[in-house]
Protein backbone atom coordinates (compact mmCIF):
# COMPACT_ATOMS: atom_id res chain seq x y z
CA UNK A 1 0.00 0.00 0.00
CA UNK A 2 2.72 2.71 -0.26
CA UNK A 3 4.71 4.37 -3.18
CA UNK A 4 8.41 4.65 -3.17
CA UNK A 5 11.17 6.14 -4.75
CA UNK A 6 14.52 5.18 -5.24
CA UNK A 7 17.87 7.01 -4.94
CA UNK A 8 20.83 6.23 -6.19
CA UNK A 9 23.88 7.17 -3.54
CA UNK A 10 26.25 6.08 -5.88
CA UNK A 11 25.23 8.95 -7.91
CA UNK A 12 25.32 11.60 -5.09
CA UNK A 13 28.73 10.35 -3.17
CA UNK A 14 30.43 9.88 -7.32
CA UNK A 15 31.81 6.34 -5.56
CA UNK A 16 29.98 2.85 -5.90
CA UNK A 17 29.13 0.52 -3.55
CA UNK A 18 27.07 3.11 -1.29
CA UNK A 19 23.98 1.32 -2.50
CA UNK A 20 20.57 3.01 -2.65
CA UNK A 21 17.85 4.77 -0.44
CA UNK A 22 14.23 3.94 -0.50
CA UNK A 23 11.86 6.54 0.51
CA UNK A 24 8.33 6.04 0.70
CA UNK A 25 6.36 9.58 -0.80
CA UNK A 26 2.54 8.40 -0.47
CA UNK A 27 0.05 5.52 0.29
CA UNK A 28 -2.94 4.39 -1.48
CA UNK A 29 -5.99 2.75 -0.65
CA UNK A 30 -9.12 0.91 -1.61
CA UNK A 31 -12.49 2.81 -2.43
CA UNK A 32 -13.21 1.28 0.83
CA UNK A 33 -11.10 3.20 2.31
CA UNK A 34 -8.81 0.52 3.63
CA UNK A 35 -5.19 0.28 3.15
CA UNK A 36 -3.39 -2.82 1.61
CA UNK A 37 -0.51 -2.07 3.87
CA UNK A 38 0.28 -5.25 5.90
CA UNK A 39 -2.45 -7.22 5.19
CA UNK A 40 -3.28 -7.39 1.42
CA UNK A 41 -6.16 -7.52 -0.05
CA UNK A 42 -7.85 -10.71 1.78
CA UNK A 43 -8.95 -13.20 -0.52
CA UNK A 44 -12.18 -14.85 -0.52
CA UNK A 45 -11.00 -17.93 -1.45
CA UNK A 46 -7.48 -19.17 -0.62
CA UNK A 47 -5.49 -21.33 -2.79
CA UNK A 48 -2.32 -23.09 -1.13
CA UNK A 49 0.45 -21.91 -0.76
CA UNK A 50 4.52 -22.97 0.52
CA UNK A 51 4.81 -19.35 0.77
CA UNK A 52 4.15 -18.21 4.78
CA UNK A 53 3.21 -14.73 4.50
CA UNK A 54 3.85 -14.05 8.06
CA UNK A 55 7.94 -14.83 7.01
CA UNK A 56 7.95 -12.80 4.29
CA UNK A 57 7.33 -9.08 2.84
CA UNK A 58 7.15 -5.51 4.05
CA UNK A 59 5.23 -6.43 7.10
CA UNK A 60 7.47 -8.98 8.74
CA UNK A 61 9.96 -5.11 8.89
CA UNK A 62 10.15 -3.41 12.23
CA UNK A 63 9.78 -0.04 10.30
CA UNK A 64 6.57 -0.94 8.38
CA UNK A 65 3.91 1.40 8.17
CA UNK A 66 1.00 0.29 9.93
CA UNK A 67 -2.43 -0.87 8.26
CA UNK A 68 -5.15 1.95 8.40
CA UNK A 69 -8.01 3.60 7.14
CA UNK A 70 -9.06 6.85 5.48
CA UNK A 71 -12.81 7.97 4.83
CA UNK A 72 -14.22 5.61 1.64
CA UNK A 73 -14.98 7.24 -1.61
CA UNK A 74 -18.40 7.02 -3.08
CA UNK A 75 -19.27 4.07 -4.52
CA UNK A 76 -22.16 1.60 -5.82
CA UNK A 77 -21.12 -1.89 -4.13
CA UNK A 78 -22.50 -4.85 -5.86
CA UNK A 79 -24.51 -7.62 -4.95
CA UNK A 80 -23.09 -9.38 -1.48
CA UNK A 81 -21.13 -12.48 -2.18
CA UNK A 82 -21.31 -14.44 0.51
CA UNK A 83 -23.63 -17.12 -0.59
CA UNK A 84 -21.67 -17.35 -4.07
CA UNK A 85 -18.47 -17.92 -2.46
CA UNK A 86 -19.67 -20.51 -0.16
CA UNK A 87 -20.82 -22.69 -3.22
CA UNK A 88 -17.64 -21.10 -5.14
CA UNK A 89 -15.17 -22.64 -2.29
CA UNK A 90 -17.19 -26.01 -2.50
CA UNK A 91 -16.74 -26.61 -5.63
CA UNK A 92 -13.22 -26.22 -5.21
CA UNK A 93 -12.89 -28.61 -2.94
CA UNK A 94 -14.78 -31.23 -4.93
CA UNK A 95 -12.22 -30.32 -7.98
CA UNK A 96 -9.29 -30.41 -5.74
CA UNK A 97 -10.26 -34.08 -4.40
CA UNK A 98 -10.31 -35.61 -8.06
CA UNK A 99 -7.22 -33.38 -9.53
CA UNK A 100 -3.98 -35.63 -8.81
CA UNK A 101 -1.93 -32.18 -9.78
CA UNK A 102 -3.44 -30.50 -6.99
CA UNK A 103 -2.44 -32.98 -4.64
CA UNK A 104 0.95 -33.35 -6.30
CA UNK A 105 0.96 -29.88 -5.47
CA UNK A 106 -0.72 -30.36 -1.71
CA UNK A 107 2.13 -32.96 -1.17
CA UNK A 108 5.23 -31.20 -2.46
CA UNK A 109 4.16 -28.31 0.01
CA UNK A 110 3.61 -30.71 2.73
CA UNK A 111 6.95 -32.13 1.99
CA UNK A 112 8.44 -28.13 1.80
CA UNK A 113 7.05 -27.19 4.86
CA UNK A 114 8.69 -30.31 6.59
CA UNK A 115 11.77 -29.61 5.53
CA UNK A 116 11.50 -26.51 6.93
CA UNK A 117 10.38 -27.84 10.40
CA UNK A 118 13.42 -29.39 11.00
CA UNK A 119 15.15 -28.45 13.83
CA UNK A 120 18.63 -30.48 13.07
CA UNK A 121 20.92 -30.80 10.17
CA UNK A 122 24.03 -33.13 10.09
CA UNK A 123 27.31 -32.02 8.98
CA UNK A 124 28.39 -35.83 8.14
CA UNK A 125 28.75 -35.42 4.22
CA UNK A 126 27.24 -39.34 3.96
CA UNK A 127 24.50 -38.92 5.78
CA UNK A 128 23.49 -35.33 4.07
CA UNK A 129 23.92 -37.23 0.63
CA UNK A 130 21.67 -40.20 1.79
CA UNK A 131 18.99 -37.37 3.35
CA UNK A 132 19.29 -35.62 -0.37
CA UNK A 133 19.02 -39.01 -2.30
CA UNK A 134 15.75 -39.64 -0.33
CA UNK A 135 14.48 -36.79 -0.60
CA UNK A 136 14.80 -36.72 -4.15
CA UNK A 137 13.49 -40.41 -4.21
CA UNK A 138 10.11 -39.58 -2.60
CA UNK A 139 9.94 -36.42 -5.17
CA UNK A 140 9.98 -38.53 -7.85
CA UNK A 141 7.52 -41.27 -6.00
CA UNK A 142 4.95 -38.48 -5.67
CA UNK A 143 5.93 -37.33 -9.68
CA UNK A 144 4.67 -40.86 -10.41
CA UNK A 145 1.95 -41.04 -7.93
CA UNK A 146 0.36 -38.35 -10.23
CA UNK A 147 1.39 -39.78 -13.45
CA UNK A 148 -0.05 -42.74 -12.90
CA UNK A 149 -3.86 -41.61 -11.85
CA UNK A 150 -3.18 -39.54 -15.08
CA UNK A 151 -2.59 -42.23 -17.00
CA UNK A 152 0.73 -40.97 -18.34
CA UNK A 153 4.22 -43.00 -18.12
CA UNK A 154 6.19 -43.52 -14.96
CA UNK A 155 9.74 -40.90 -14.86
CA UNK A 156 12.88 -43.27 -14.30
CA UNK A 157 15.12 -40.88 -12.59
CA UNK A 158 14.80 -37.47 -10.74
CA UNK A 159 16.48 -35.63 -14.12
CA UNK A 160 13.62 -36.48 -16.28
CA UNK A 161 11.12 -35.04 -13.36
CA UNK A 162 13.64 -31.61 -13.15
CA UNK A 163 13.72 -31.32 -17.14
CA UNK A 164 9.69 -31.48 -17.33
CA UNK A 165 8.13 -28.59 -17.24
CA UNK A 166 5.51 -29.13 -13.83
CA UNK A 167 1.28 -28.19 -14.46
CA UNK A 168 0.54 -24.61 -13.10
CA UNK A 169 -2.02 -25.69 -10.79
CA UNK A 170 -2.52 -22.48 -9.31
CA UNK A 171 -3.50 -21.02 -12.40
CA UNK A 172 -5.60 -23.43 -13.42
CA UNK A 173 -7.58 -23.79 -10.33
CA UNK A 174 -7.84 -19.84 -10.33
CA UNK A 175 -9.04 -20.13 -13.64
CA UNK A 176 -11.81 -22.77 -12.85
CA UNK A 177 -13.03 -20.81 -9.79
CA UNK A 178 -13.67 -17.90 -12.29
CA UNK A 179 -15.31 -20.15 -14.81
CA UNK A 180 -17.37 -21.39 -11.91
CA UNK A 181 -18.19 -17.62 -11.14
CA UNK A 182 -19.01 -16.60 -14.13
CA UNK A 183 -21.53 -19.73 -14.53
CA UNK A 184 -23.25 -18.67 -10.89
CA UNK A 185 -23.72 -14.92 -12.03
CA UNK A 186 -25.50 -16.34 -15.23
CA UNK A 187 -27.89 -18.75 -12.70
CA UNK A 188 -26.42 -22.18 -13.56
CA UNK A 189 -23.45 -23.70 -12.06
CA UNK A 190 -20.88 -25.72 -14.00
CA UNK A 191 -21.37 -29.37 -14.19
CA UNK A 192 -18.34 -31.78 -13.97
CA UNK A 193 -17.75 -34.12 -17.36
CA UNK A 194 -17.43 -37.46 -16.20
CA UNK A 195 -14.08 -37.93 -16.43
CA UNK A 196 -13.93 -35.36 -13.90
CA UNK A 197 -12.71 -32.10 -15.91
CA UNK A 198 -14.98 -29.31 -15.18
CA UNK A 199 -17.06 -28.62 -17.76
CA UNK A 200 -16.90 -24.87 -19.66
Amino acid sequence: GTVQNLFNLDRFMRAPGYGQLTLTIGKYYRVTGESTQNRGVLPDIELPSAIDVSQVGESTRDTALPWDRIDPTRFRAGAPLEAGISSLEAQLQARAAEDPDFRYYNDDIQAFIEMQQRKTLSLNLADRQAERDTERERRLARENQRRAALDLEPLTSIEELEAETPPDVLLEQASAVVADMIELSQGRPRQLLSDGDPGL
